[in-house]
């Protein structure tokens, strides 16, 4: 039997307001239309081609990898859980550097697992069954460079890759031992699609395949991840505006910019703030379920950040 675990919090629409969300990590000028219409042309009167095939050997040779090593999913969220469920047993240990995406550690809690967290600069490293990365960290930013003293420790590593394409980065290839998960829905604009996938070896895919029904991948999701490679120009296109978008905000808020459209910014009086912005319309996130409880999150929402740098000036008086 698995434990009664209270859901993860998290940000996004949590109510029928119409409300100017500065809370959702996603491309502000989405959504892709080319994977809109992939989508809106999808053929739903047949079912699903149940292995995939044709969407994972697409993904793979996008990747450099195998179509054997490409696991679709309906939302990173939902592969976590695939991910813990096959490789965890009660009592493992499981790293996260620095503040693990709720959803994953509440997968590990339903496996009895036993997490710890440690900090992204200085981390205290040891051995464990699975490390989890964040890369770049939700919601600091940060991003770690040299993977090598990770997988010294762990036997397996599993990259949160969600933000990663914000920074013109591509991934490529499999290190030994590594599980790369991707979520293209955050810079495509489209999160409600739930587009996912993983990046592992054969021997974990058979793994993570075992633990999803069949038919597991709606059609409409199926045509979108295929049409995923060819889709890529909306990215180029879009991501410089994003960038110096978050970048003003960045300057005008006085925290780092780090590559991504969200900036995690230090606020006296959090919980305060946030209502007062929410009563004007607008949401934020607080960072408190993160660990950092002196801190929102913000995305840009390009020429619609002056509205948040007002609210924000009105609630310190300044």
């Amino acid at each position: 039997m698995f434990p009664l675990i209270a859901k993860a919090h998290h940000g996004g629409r949590q109510d029928d307001l119409a409300l100017l969300d500065f809370s959702v990590n996603s491309n502000p000028l989405g959504p892709n239309p080319l994977l809109l219409q992939a989508w809106q042309q999808a053929d739903l009167t047949e079912y699903p081609e149940p292995t995939y095939l044709q969407t994972r050997t697409a993904l793979a040779h996008w990747h450099q990898v195998q179509p054997d090593q490409v696991v679709p999913g309906v939302g990173a969220s939902e592969l976590m859980y695939r991910i813990c469920f096959a490789l965890l047993k009660p009592g493992d240990g499981v790293l996260s550097i620095g503040s693990p995406f709720g959803e994953f550690a509440r997968a590990v809690g339903l496996c009895r697992a036993k997490l710890t967290v440690t900090d992204r600069i200085h981390p205290q490293l040891k051995p464990v069954r699975l490390l989890y990365l964040s890369n770049p960290h939700n919601p600091s930013g940060h991003f770690v460079q040299d993977l090598q003293p990770l997988l010294e420790v762990a036997e397996h590593v599993l990259l949160d890759e969600a933000y990663l394409p914000f920074l013109g980065i591509h991934a490529e290839g499999l290190p030994d031992r590594v599980i790369r998960l991707q979520s293209p829905g955050k810079v495509h604009g489209l999160v409600g699609m739930r587009m996912a996938y993983a990046l592992c070896s054969s021997e974990v895919a058979e793994k993570l395949i075992n633990l999803q029904s069949s038919w597991h991948i709606p059609g409409s999701l199926d045509v979108v991840l295929r049409h995923l490679p060819e889709a890529q120009n909306f990215v180029e296109r879009t991501l410089p505006e994003v960038r110096h978008s978050a970048q003003k905000l960045a300057a005008a808020l006085k925290v780092p910019f780090c590559g991504v459209p969200f900036l995690l910014c230090p606020m006296p009086d959090t919980p305060r703030l946030v209502r007062f912005l929410l009563d004007r319309g607008m949401r934020v996130r607080d960072c408190s379920s993160y660990g950092y409880p002196d801190f929102i999150r913000v995305s840009t929402q390009l020429e619609k950040d002056v509205l948040l740098l007002e609210g924000i000036k009105t609630f310190y008086g300044s």
